[in-house]
């Protein structure tokens, strides 16, 4: 006999507390006395599917340890760059899994569309590939800013508001790179549940346990600019906007359409 897949059980808000949280983010309209422009059309609970990945790590200082996080097998199948990867990673979510128990036939599951080991495998070689470029990139960018303060920039900048056009837009070329490799690092390690500064020098991807079910509330809004998801987490006491559901649900047309056929199936 096959076993029940496991899960958390959904507490599902009330009108009041559905409306608490989803009016600050209707659309609105007018200057003075600004109204919404949007409506509710539907709602439903949706159970996504989540493995939780345990993993080892190590620290530039000598640390090592392990840790575990939980990614959405549904949002990164969507995912597709590695900043929106990293916000398929939920750590709180590894916490709660204890609490898994095993669902009924009505839950509304939805199919893993990847496994938790190999996005995290994905993030952990991006990020070693990211450590090399991120020490070239601070060394470039720390380059051409000694370039700005060399005797000829300064000379010309007596003359014209800024120094070389050169000079100026490789300095914010490799800034703009430095601090987009700095925002994925620190990212990933907040997703991992380790501090965001950590400098890590190893990370080894090693078991997954899963899929299990996390329930999400879904809520259909209707405007005249169109229809939009809104995705709450509701596997706690108190639900809560899902952010990256939700901004991920707003970016891709296929993962909206995904949950709206879950919806009406």
């Amino acid at each position: 006999m096959t076993s029940p897949p496991m899960g958390l059980r959904a507490s599902e808000p009330g009108e009041e507390q559905l409306e608490k949280i989803i009016k600050p983010l209707l659309r609105k309209k007018g200057i003075l006395r600004r109204r919404s422009v949007e409506k509710q059309i539907f709602k439903s609970i949706l159970y996504m599917p989540y493995d939780v990945v345990e993993f080892e790590y190590e620290l530039a200082g000598g640390e090592e340890g392990t840790g575990r996080t939980a990614v959405n097998l549904v949002l990164a199948g969507s995912a597709e760059d590695l900043r929106e990867l990293t916000l398929c990673l939920k750590p709180g979510l590894a916490l709660e899994a204890s609490r898994a128990s095993g669902l009924g036939g009505d839950a509304r599951l939805l199919k893993p569309r990847i496994r938790g080991l190999a996005v995290l495998k994905k993030l952990a070689d991006a990020r070693a590939e990211v450590e090399g470029f991120r020490s070239k990139a601070g060394a470039a960018l720390a380059d051409a800013r000694r370039k700005l303060m060399l005797p000829q920039y300064r000379l010309i900048s007596l003359f014209f508001p800024t120094p070389s056009i050169q000079a100026v837009m490789a300095e914010r070329t490799y800034a703009d790179l430095y601090a987009r490799v700095e925002a994925f690092v620190r990212e990933l390690n907040s997703r991992l549940g380790l501090d965001e500064g950590a400098e890590l020098t190893a990370l080894r991807p090693l078991s997954q346990e899963g899929p299990i079910f996390f329930p999400s509330l879904v809520v259909g809004l209707s405007g005249p600019e169109g229809d939009r998801l809104i995705v709450l987490d509701v596997s706690g006491r108190e639900p809560k906007l899902d952010v990256e559901a939700t901004y991920l649900c707003s970016t891709k047309p296929e993962l909206r359409e995904e949950l709206r056929r879950a919806v009406s199936a």
